[in-house]
């Protein structure tokens, strides 16, 4: 029988009622039970032990509400990286348009995707003191409103100052996404050897974001055209915000109403330390970021100027090219999901490598 939300609520606060005045019941049982035995020399054990199982049973019960929260932040942050993907990655669908419709040249176009990239990077540097400062919950609202905000006011303009000025601040918006994510997955999974497998399964909320896009956004440009690349996404990630908003916690201490623990700030000699020692002295961290940029170079050319490309040299319509995007960013869903998934399945040497990129070298270390 389908019940109505209202009626489904109902029936689980029922349920959780009745489950809380079984567990006080079986307390007052407990204990009028020793009070009643506190003569009997035998009386201490059994009492003692009666109460380590009603101990144990609340334990339990907590575990598994944690657990189940644990994979609904999961989801939450997962769905809110994808919001936020989705009003970036749709630059190679309204780019076209830029070119053919609005007159401009190539090279003119391309100077919106690398105001927004270099924007990106830099904010990205430059903001942890803006991630420590305020909560991760409201940074991510706050940055999936501003970037639908950007993408609708893009659509509304012809000039091309304009469209840089308004990517360039998107991509300064855009820079709080993936360190608020990590604050919240780094509050539910605190323990290190857990994180590189759900860490790898968190990044590929990219690929799914990145792959989810073109499909969606060209059928909406086929029939409203191009600026329905910008409008379309900006209500997805509006909604997507909605969604944080009543629904993530952001924390265990959230989710518990308790406050949350005050840190102590670190002096200005303190980060200037830090990031001499850990950043600008690291050599394995600048290898990294030297071999990253090369990937991210060739995967960004692919992703913005794909579409374009097909268009122009092989005569592909926008539909055709979003699902080559697809299946490009599909293969990469599968390589980032399958080893933490079925890490017995690989080779050694490829267990290795994952494991020096993953946990120790690469996005683990900083999880760790």
């Amino acid at each position: 029988m389908c019940l109505s939300r209202s009626a489904s609520e109902r029936l689980l606060l029922e349920k959780e009622m009745s489950s809380s005045l079984n567990n006080e019941r079986r307390r007052q049982e407990a204990s009028d039970s020793c009070d009643g035995r506190s003569g009997d020399p035998q009386s201490p054990s059994s009492c003692d032990g009666l109460n380590d199982l009603l101990q144990e049973d609340d334990a339990a019960a907590e575990a598994r509400m944690i657990e189940k929260l644990r994979w609904r932040e999961f989801a939450l942050i997962y769905v809110a990286y994808m919001g936020f993907l989705a009003c970036r990655k749709n630059y190679g669908l309204w780019l076209p348009a830029v070119v053919s419709e609005l007159g401009h040249s190539k090279g003119q176009a391309g100077i919106l995707g690398s105001a927004m990239e270099f924007t990106y990077g830099t904010c990205s540097f430059l903001n942890g003191a803006v991630i420590d400062t305020y909560p991760a919950k409201h940074l991510l609202i706050a940055g999936l409103v501003l970037s639908a905000v950007a993408n609708v006011c893009i659509a509304g303009t012809d000039s091309l100052p304009m469209m840089i000025a308004l990517w360039t601040a998107n991509g300064a918006v855009q820079s709080v996404g993936w360190p608020s994510i990590t604050t919240v997955f780094l509050a539910w999974f605190p323990d290190p050897a857990q994180r590189g497998a759900w860490y790898s399964l968190l990044s590929t909320c990219q690929n799914a974001g990145a792959a989810l896009v073109p499909l969606c956004v060209s059928a909406f440009v086929s029939t409203h055209g191009w600026r329905a690349a910008l409008l379309a996404p900006a209500a997805a990630t509006t909604a997507t915000a909605l969604l944080l908003a009543t629904a993530l916690h952001g924390s265990p201490a959230a989710a518990a109403g308790t406050p949350p623990s005050t840190k102590a700030k670190p002096t200005k000699a303190d980060l200037a330390h830090s990031m001499r020692q850990h950043v600008f002295l690291n050599h394995r961290l600048w290898l990294m970021a030297v071999a990253y940029f090369g990937v991210s170079m060739v995967r960004t050319c692919i992703q913005d100027w794909t579409s374009l490309y097909l268009n122009e040299a092989k005569g592909m319509p926008l539909a055709t090219a979003a699902r080559c995007l697809f299946l490009w960013e599909l293969g990469g869903f599968g390589g980032c999901a399958w080893p933490p998934l079925r890490p017995r399945a690989c080779s050694p040497w490829w267990r290795a490598c994952f494991r020096t990129g993953s946990s120790k070298g690469g996005a683990g270390r900083w999880c760790a």
